[in-house]
């Protein structure tokens, strides 16, 4: 079943809403909470999808997340 994730990430006083389409809805709230997708370094990837001159970040835990919800597509 194919799933969307949303949510908002924010850093420096903005918030960019975000979403990502998953084939399966498996473990997608993990990979943006502890998993992979939970760290700056690619959270700053996502961002600068909507956002060119957001800068690249190192990994860290400086972009938050919230509002974090997963819908079948």
């Amino acid at each position: 079943m194919t799933v969307i994730a949303k949510m908002n990430f924010h850093y420096a006083g903005k918030t960019y809403p975000f979403e990502m389409e998953f084939d399966t809805p498996d473990a997608v709230d993990y990979m943006f909470d502890g998993g992979n997708y939970g760290c700056d370094c690619n959270r700053s990837g996502f961002i600068q999808e909507q956002d060119p001159d957001f800068p690249d970040l190192e990994c860290g835990e400086t972009i938050k997340m919230t509002n974090f919800w997963i819908e079948p597509k």
